[in-house]
């Protein structure tokens, strides 16, 4: 049998592997699960996941060549978001060719987005306001697909507003391949920063430029998305006796960050207005004198 890792030839030897499922769980177990994640496995030229039950059935004096291909979990993230957006080009596409004609079929493809960046956004180090933009985008366009209210003349709009996604995308993608890092003193600047903008903010509101503040909160989320990053980032750098008090400031901060997305996607702004106010002032001063005074 032929063993090959990323189409590379491997110099192994069996040991006491009875079923395809042993032979590819011994040799992942030589890699950091924690870095890298099994995208496929080739057996005899047919295609396997790892979760697939098959693999248990398989033996190993059945199988000519058998190949896995590993991925960085970065790659694979990557490669899903790449994925996501031609999928989305091509429901933009089906649209404007065949209207509504395939609108159970392109259901079940914005549900595939939904759940993908959903996971995506789970292995990340805090809550992703793009991930939340397109989920909720996706849901609208789902509900009016399933509507029986369609209308063909706004077909257009829809294909726009679907291909306008791709931004959300992009922007995930630049996050993961930063690796979600930053220093001390990036953290500081932008806290200060964030001091600044609050005021005017606040101001904004209370005298009915809504416009206005609301083109400034995408300096808030950076900031709290910042600050989660430093914390998951530094975890080890603070005492087993800080450790609570980290940890809780994570869960404060994310949740934070929820709440302001959410109140911008609903347009409340009376409750974005009291979190700015009240709620983040007082969250960033906790934070610089558990993190930044430390």
């Amino acid at each position: 049998m032929e063993i090959k890792i990323n189409g590379q030839i491997l110099d192994a030897s069996l040991e006491e592997e009875k079923t395809a499922y042993e032979v590819a769980d011994a040799l992942i177990k030589q890699f950091d699960p924690q870095e890298v994640i099994v995208s496929s496995i080739e057996i005899n030229n047919r295609f396997y996941s790892l979760e697939d039950s098959e693999l248990q059935g398989i033996q190993v004096d059945s199988i000519d060549s058998m190949n896995i291909e590993l991925a960085t979990k970065e790659e694979l993230i990557i490669n899903l978001l790449a994925e996501c957006k031609e999928i989305l080009r091509n429901i933009a596409k089906d649209l404007r060719e065949n209207s509504f004609s395939h609108s159970l079929e392109l259901g079940e493809l914005f549900q595939w987005i939904v759940e993908t960046v959903q996971t995506i956004n789970n292995t990340a180090l805090f809550n992703m306001v793009e991930v939340k933009l397109i989920v909720s985008t996706v849901q609208q366009i789902q509900s009016y697909l399933n509507s029986e209210n369609k209308e063909p003349e706004k077909i257009d709009s829809l294909a726009g507003i679907i291909l306008s996604l791709s931004k959300y995308f992009d922007a995930i993608q630049t996050k993961i391949a930063s690796n979600f890092s930053v220093s001390k003193k990036e953290l500081s600047e932008a806290i200060q920063n964030g001091k600044e903008v609050l005021p005017e903010i606040s101001e904004a509101f209370q005298t009915g430029r809504d416009k206005e503040a609301l083109e400034k909160i995408n300096v808030v989320i950076s900031l709290l998305e910042l600050c989660c990053i430093y914390l998951k980032k530094n975890m080890d750098c603070f005492s087993k006796e800080e450790r609570d008090d980290i940890d809780s400031l994570y869960e404060d901060m994310n949740i934070l960050l929820t709440q302001i997305v959410d109140a911008f996607e609903n347009g409340d702004m009376v409750l974005l207005g009291d979190l700015l106010e009240y709620e983040l002032p007082d969250k960033l001063e906790d934070y610089s004198k558990i993190v930044l005074e430390k």
